[in-house]
């Protein structure tokens, strides 16, 4: 296979994974209170927002190095951090609100 085979294989690899993300919609069918899923969902989104840039930057430029990858990271840490707190709210709710009574 010749460079510009490969390439070509390759590009459309990353454009089917690219464009087929979706951790967030694997969330809509979880048996889970809705604002717990919700929850979970928006932190699939998160996730599929980060993927997208893996793969973007892979898409460009063949490959992500340890300092992209790294400046990823801190740039969707706060949104992860965010999510994650979305998270233990809603399950915190969710024990809240539970009559222990009948256990």
């Amino acid at each position: 296979m010749d460079f510009l085979e490969e390439y070509t294989k390759n590009k459309n690899e990353i454009l089917k994974e690219f464009y087929g993300l979706g951790y967030a919609e694997k969330m809509i069918h979880a048996t889970l209170s809705e604002r717990t899923k919700a929850a979970l969902y928006l932190k699939g989104k998160v996730q599929d927002v980060l993927n997208a840039f893996f793969l973007f930057h892979e898409l460009i430029y063949g490959s992500v190095d340890n300092d992209t990858a790294d400046k990823f990271s801190e740039v969707i840490k706060p949104l992860n951090e965010l999510a994650d707190e979305y998270l233990i709210l809603s399950i915190a709710e969710n024990i809240s609100i539970r009559d222990f009574k009948e256990i």
